[in-house]
């Protein structure tokens, strides 16, 4: 009996675990939501390690193969500037190219991980307040590994609902975002 329970329990998994690999799509959107730039010392505008909180928004053209293999470009711009220069800011740009797969748990709910490439840019600005003199100004950019993890739920066949998680470990430090986003695929 107990085997017919796990082998019924198994069966009733891995049917949920639904196939949709019946045509390739594109997919293109939009992410918004909220940033963390990690700043380390030798990149912070006060010379001392800083973390900041902002705004985040990107932009996603990608490509969702038939066996769910998913590949994608993604532009992303994180700001902490929320009163026009008064205090310091950073915001960093990232141009990531991307590439996972879409786990299809159920029928309407997916898990999307993906890893890759980022070049960004951080630029720094010393806001006017408490600053005698001009605003000091930098820019620093490269290229390092990044990763991101999206839940999708699809709203018929061609929009799809998303929340995603993104982590680029950089050379200044690290840019997190959180987002909601809304997907086309066609």
């Amino acid at each position: 009996m107990k085997k017919i329970i796990t082998l019924s329990a198994f069966t009733l998994l891995m049917s949920s675990f639904t196939t949709h690999a019946n045509e390739a799509q594109i997919r293109m959107g939009v992410e918004l939501g909220t940033g963390k730039i990690k700043v380390d010392k030798d990149f912070a505008i006060l010379k001392e390690d800083f973390d900041t909180d902002g705004f985040s928004l990107g932009y996603i053209l990608g490509y969702k193969f038939e066996n769910n293999v998913v590949t994608e470009a993604n532009l992303a711009y994180t700001s902490s500037d929320v009163l026009f220069g008064t205090f310091d800011s950073y915001e960093t740009y990232e141009f990531k190219a991307m590439i996972g797969y879409s786990f299809d748990l159920v029928t309407h709910f997916r898990v999307v991980p993906m890893v890759g490439l980022s070049r960004w840019e951080l630029d720094t600005k010393q806001g006017f307040f408490l600053n005698p003199g001009p605003e000091a100004k930098e820019e620093f950019s490269g290229t390092d590994f990044t990763y991101k993890v999206r839940l999708e739920v699809p709203l018929g066949d061609l929009v799809l609902l998303s929340l995603s998680y993104a982590s680029t470990e950089v050379e200044f430090g690290r840019n997190e975002t959180t987002q909601l986003g809304v997907l086309f695929e066609f």
